[in-house]
């Protein structure tokens, strides 16, 4: 309605004087996807050459002024000739390149692929070219995206700090495209105004400026705000809300007006350049070009483009640019077509071309590349002007030329005098590379997306970056680690890549859960230009707080310097709980179920784990394998293993088998047990069990089958025991369940399967009177035996099938009252376990299911109160229990992995212990269970975990809690080193009193000797004793105590780190280290190297 006003208007003042608005024009398509015009080409005519006359006609044929164009005009049908651009051009440069432009005019009939090369072969002619019709490179996109995020992905709001206001208000942009509503209350008071041709001189563009007459000399009547070539009028309003207004936002929307949103341009003046038709057509793009560098623009922004070239579009481009006008871009959005495509004018030399990228500075899908590209700018989901009044959000590389042309804006108003070239320069020079982060796009995305504050500030103020940091423990329990509730120093090495810093401070803060207890370095004057410092005169100190859950944390470092200049800068901290030396990698993935026991009694415990690289592993505390481990398999040892003394002779043996069933037991030396391996030459997922089941003395090795469907038990020297295997009807998936569950003299074996069934088998392979019991699914995983039911004697048994049923059996195969309990809307593919956690002398029911819960049931049925817990991911593995606070209470530990590989600890009333949940060092699945014990004999609990995948898998957490081993409850798979799955231990892997409690009192060297670090004093007690130990130096001076207060009979051990009681380091040397144990004492001699 406005556009129209405004034409009448002038119309009743200049009759005759308004050309017709220009209507749709016929096009096609090359066979490169350009569009032309098919009814005129263009004709550019030599340097030197007459001018054309145009418009005129005799006998009917076009008359030109040239015969030889004449002839060729005449002979291809010419219905007319005009001028390129029909008006004056002031600037002498440009003029001498257009007034050799024509278009020439062909009977529509024809098609001007068919017509325009047969003029090149004219002398006069310098080019003949389809008349090409570029388009626009936007993609509507959801209104709710949130707003403006590039003006903070450039760092816009540090750039308006450098420059701003007035300053910016003496650059123009053109903004070559569809027209922009100049009205748009968040464009109108940054519009250019052509202040000759604003005769009431109020700023605007309005009727009173309209008198029909060029006050400024330059052919166009009334062009306020610029001009229509589309349609020749003074309106370059769009004809509807399509592409261009929201272009002029992008480059300088209002800034600071209270209104909307913000351009990065600020107040840079947007001169409305309007070159499409009434039918939205891009007729006028290149003469857009002559319109704006003719009449003062500084930039000019080309949100179009075509897959066509031409030579006066080349010319054009070559001679706007060489008066020093930058001329801005889009890459095109082409990318789905035929990458990489390529657009003019954007792949000119003498244009800046621009692709889009996204918030994570990735290149946007749609956007082309190449190596002719040379910026890339934010170009996703810009919020900005649109239509007369409104907002609106595009996509496009439409979008990120014009946020370029905007900050080309601001380098301009700082710089007066400087050209395009200049320009250009620094817009790549402080340009952030994002090659890293695109690797199929290196080299094709330019020098790399802008930074709008580097550009304004490099040279006039300081720019600090990080370049290193580093810790050092202040306070720690010497172990090398960082743990919660302990101290270190911060280093952090800085570069200044600027102008030179004044009174430089780096101030650093913490996330909760850290205190910065020294918070400031002072780094006074910092010389830039790449110049870099360190505090490691003034160190950053921080303490974690005793209950942070470990992880990496981020710290903040702020700089600022008296120049202005202010920086943040976030880097990592890590505090743990795991171990030293750990995590380790095994070559492959792990899935099995770890186990913990001094194998070799020598006092130090291993962790004993299988692994999918076809080998077990028995592997020392300090992350070294003990000598003759690992040993190897012909294939996954998945399930786990289990130790026991096989042949009874008080050595214990290590037995496990692969997962295509084939059978090993090893000493403790690592060589194989006479009569192994045993192959099955079935598929085996379960776990081996040990028991003597005919009370010999010697133990049996029961083993499940999934592929054969039989359980198999081996003597201790290979051979079948009595008439085994069982062959059932279906596989068996989880390991069998060892227990006397009628009274009489000899173990039963009870066990689950995909049959559906719960058997319980006598030594003789009868099934025991009342079993097998029916389930009403396949069972996944091992029963547990149990007395849980107070009103008898005997043992119970629980199991788990598929469907999310869980049964308490009676010894005679009858429900306990109460029993099954259905757990809906889940599967549980894992074993029960047993812990008494009410403290009322019976044990509950706790077991983990696929909808991340753990539940925990009294015998009653009834739930436990706090359960059931959720986790972040199914439970795929069976919990453990043991006291890991201290309280002498059972605590729960289970571990889950997938997007979250986590450890958590849970107390009997299920609330989190302190530092859990603790993320495991690598994501993957965690099938086996953990185990717990304290490995290093340090007094507190370590957690042990394997996880499949194939770096950093076995982790073990070093939970820095004093305990008491002897509440440990359940704390591997099987409960106990036979795996036997019972409530009652058949033997632990904690109590080795028998056979091996020591007969003497008796110190043992240190290990290792010589050592530079850390080392292990292991001492052997025969009797309940108050430790103390005690180094000294060569010269007898005490230099660091260590009590150890009351401990029990056992194989022990604590770590020396070198420190004496100050916590200074000492000097390399010889040290005696003396312990006495009540009425005894010991001395021995160890060599501490640095």
């Amino acid at each position: 309605m406005r556009k129209i006003l405004i034409i009448l208007m002038f119309v009743c003042l200049t009759a005759g004087m308004v050309m017709a608005a220009g209507g749709a024009v016929p096009v096609a398509r090359d066979n490169n996807g350009g569009q032309y015009i098919t009814d005129r080409f263009v004709i550019t005519i030599k340097p030197g050459v007459a001018p054309l006359v145009v418009n005129t006609m005799i006998s009917g044929q076009v008359y030109t002024g040239n015969s030889r164009i004449d002839l060729l005009c005449a002979q291809n049908k010419v219905k007319s000739v005009e001028l390129f651009y029909d008006h004056p051009v002031r600037n002498p440069i440009l003029r001498s390149l257009v007034e050799r432009i024509y278009i020439f005019h062909i009977d529509p009939k024809l098609d001007a692929r068919d017509v325009y090369a047969n003029f090149a072969v004219c002398d006069d002619i310098e080019a003949s070219d389809l008349y090409i019709v570029p388009e626009i490179f936007f993609t509507p996109n959801d209104p709710q995206i949130s707003q403006q995020w590039a003006l903070a992905k450039v760092n816009a709001t540090q750039a308006w700090d450098v420059v701003h206001g007035d300053t910016t208000k003496r650059v123009i942009i053109a903004i070559d495209d569809t027209g922009v509503y100049f009205n748009n209350p968040d464009l109108q008071a940054n519009i250019w105004i052509n202040t000759p041709e604003d005769i009431n001189h109020n700023g605007i563009f309005d009727a009173g400026d309209i008198n029909g007459q060029d006050e400024d000399g330059n052919s166009y009547n009334d062009d306020v705000v610029g001009w229509d070539l589309g349609t020749a009028d003074n309106n370059p309003e769009e004809e509807e809300p399509t592409h261009g207004t929201h272009v002029a936002g992008c480059a300088s929307e209002v800034t600071n007006n209270g209104i909307g949103g913000a351009g990065l341009g600020y107040s840079a003046k947007i001169m409305c350049v309007k070159v499409a038709n009434a039918s939205g057509q891009l007729t006028q793009g290149y003469q857009g070009l002559v319109y704006a560098a003719d009449n003062g623009a500084h930039i000019i922004n080309c949100s179009w483009g075509s897959p066509s070239s031409s030579s006066y579009g080349l010319n054009v481009c070559n001679y706007v640019s060489s008066i020093g006008v930058l001329i801005v871009c889009a890459a095109g959005n082409d990318d789905y077509w035929t990458p990489p495509y390529i657009n003019y004018p954007s792949y000119y030399t003498s244009c800046f071309a621009v692709a889009s990228s996204s918030p994570e500075d990735i290149k946007s899908s749609f956007s082309n590349y190449g190596a002719w590209v040379d910026i890339s700018a934010p170009g996703q989901d810009i919020y900005t002007t649109y239509g007369p009044t409104g907002y609106t959000t595009l996509s496009g590389t439409s979008m990120a030329s014009p946020i370029v042309a905007g900050l080309a804006a601001l380098l301009k108003a700082q710089n007066p005098s400087w050209q395009n070239t200049d320009i250009v320069a620094r817009l790549q020079a402080t340009a952030v590379d994002i090659d890293s982060l695109n690797p199929s796009y290196q080299g094709m995305l330019g020098a790399g997306r802008i930074d709008a504050y580097a550009a304004l500030a490099l040279g006039r103020y300081p720019n600090f970056a990080l370049v290193s940091h580093g810790e050092t423990l202040i306070s720690d329990d010497g172990d090398g680690v960082v743990n919660p509730g302990e101290s270190i120093s911060v280093r952090v090495t800085l570069i200044n890549y600027w102008a030179t810093g004044h009174n430089v401070v780096a101030k650093l803060r913490a996330p909760a859960g850290i205190t910065v207890t020294d918070s400031i370095s002072n780094f006074g004057t910092f010389d830039g230009d790449g110049a870099t410092r360190d505090n490691s005169s003034d160190l950053f100190a921080l303490t974690f707080d005793q209950a942070i859950v470990p992880g990496q944390y981020g710290l903040t470092l702020s700089i600022s310097s008296d120049d202005p200049s202010y920086r943040e800068i976030e880097f990592p901290v890590r505090v743990t709980l795991e171990k030293a030396h750990f995590p380790m990698s095994l070559s492959e993935s792990i899935e099995s179920n770890p186990l913990i026991f001094d194998i070799n009694f020598d006092g130090i415990k291993e962790i004993i784990i299988g692994c999918n690289d076809n080998k077990v592993y028995a592997i020392e505390p300090d992350g070294s394998n003990l000598t003759g481990w690992p040993v190897e398999g012909i294939d996954d040892f998945s399930a786990g293993a289990a130790v026991g003394d096989l042949e009874h002779d008080g050595d214990y043996e290590v037995v496990a088998n692969t997962k295509n069933g084939a059978i090993y037991a090893w000493h403790a030396n690592g060589t194989l047990v006479t009569g192994f391996p045993v192959f099955t030459d079935s598929t085996m997922y379960a776990i081996p069990v040990l028991g003597d089941l005919d009370n010999n003395g010697d133990l049996e090795i029961i083993a499940a089958s999934y592929g054969a469907k039989k359980i198999f038990i081996f003597n201790h020297d290979g051979s079948a025991f009595g008439t085994w295997p069982y062959t059932g009807t279906s596989g068996w998936y989880g390991s069998v369940a060892l227990g006397n569950i009628d009274s009489d003299p000899e173990l039963e074996i009870v066990a689950g399967g995909f049959d559906q069934k719960i058997h319980a088998f006598n030594v003789d392979k009868t099934e025991v009177t009342g079993w097998p019991v029916n389930l009403n699914n396949r069972a996944w995983a091992a029963p547990v035996i149990g007395n849980v039911d107070p009103s008898d004697s005997e043992p119970e048994i629980a199991i788990a099938a598929y469907t999310g049923s869980i049964y308490l059996l009676n010894h005679d195969g009858t429900n306990v009252s109460g029993w099954p309990i259905s757990v809906t809307g889940t599967n549980i593919k894992t074993a029960p376990i047993l812990a008494d956690l009410t403290g009322d002398g019976n044990p509950e029911l706790i077991i983990g299911t696929n909808n991340s819960n753990i539940y925990a049931y009294q015998y009653t049925g009834a739930i436990v109160s706090g359960f059931p817990l959720t986790v972040a991911a199914p439970v795929k593995n069976t919990p453990v229990v043991a006291d890991l606070s201290g309280d002498g209470q059972p605590d729960i530990v289970v571990a889950v992995g997938g997007s979250s590989t986590m450890i958590y600890g849970f107390n009997a009333q299920g609330q989190l212990l302190r530092n859990f949940p603790i993320a495991t060092a690598t994501l993957g699945s965690i099938l086996g269970s953990p185990a717990l014990d304290d490995i290093d004999r340090d007094g507190d609990m370590d957690i042990v975990v394997g996880v499949q995948s194939s770096g950093n898998n076995l982790d073990v957490i070093d939970y820095k809690v004093p305990i008491s081993t002897a509440n440990i409850r359940w704390p591997f798979f099987g409960n106990d080193l036979y795996r036997s799955n019972n409530f009652v231990k058949f033997i632990s892997g904690i109590d080795q009193s028998s056979p091996n409690t020591p007969s003497r009192f008796e110190l043992l060297q240190n290990y290792p000797n010589p050592f530079n670090s850390t080392t292990m004093i292991r001492y052997n007690l025969a009797a309940e004793s108050p430790v103390e130990i005690g180094i000294y130096d060569i010269l007898g001076r005490l230099l660091k105590t260590i009590n150890l207060g009351y401990q029990q009979p056992g194989n022990h051990q604590v770590a020396w780190n070198g420190c004496d009681d100050s916590g200074s380091s000492v000097g390399s040397g010889v040290y005696f280290y003396k312990i006495t144990a009540g009425e005894h004492s010991q001395v021995r001699r160890m060599l501490y190297l640095k």
